[in-house]
């Protein structure tokens, strides 16, 4: 029962056979490709709840009743596209490394490789949360990928 179930997906109304490794790769892909196309308006796209579209919305007048709330705080911050750098990003950098190790498409290794040169391979701006070095972990793999020892140029300095 188990490695029937292990193999099969359930829906409501019935069993559904596994996906091809073909069909998985192609929606990555897909997936891939549009978020690449948009990266620049993530904003745009960022799952935010109810409470805070809504404080988006009314952004000013909040900021005008009470400046350093936590609340305004928040907004500030979420209010514009993540940094490059920032932790979020990481995980999509990492499956598009992964993504290009199995499609071995150029656009997403050239795509790797102008994030590392735009940002000169640094890390983000605090030394010591491990969240501003999550980043490290895609230069080290672009590192053993190209043998680009620049990569390591900001961290000796």
């Amino acid at each position: 029962m188990y490695n029937s179930i292990s193999r099969n997906f359930f829906f409501a109304n019935g069993v559904v056979a596994m996906p091809s490794k073909e069909s998985v790769k192609s929606l990555t892909v897909k997936v891939a490709d549009w978020q690449l196309k948009t990266f620049n308006e993530q904003i745009k796209y960022r799952a935010l709840s109810t409470r805070i579209q809504a404080g988006m919305s009314r952004f000013d007048q909040i900021v005008k009743e009470n400046p350093e709330s936590r609340t305004v705080q928040f907004l500030i911050r979420n209010a514009k596209n993540w940094h490059d750098l920032e932790w979020h990003n990481v995980p999509f950098y990492l499956g598009l490394n992964k993504l290009h190790s199995v499609t071995k498409d150029a656009i997403y290794e050239q795509w790797l490789n102008r994030l590392g040169e735009k940002n000169s391979w640094a890390l983000y701006e605090r030394p010591y949360p491990a969240d501003d070095h999550a980043v490290g972990q895609l230069y080290l793999s672009r590192l053993k990928k190209n043998n680009n020892h620049a990569i390591l140029e900001p961290r000796d300095s």
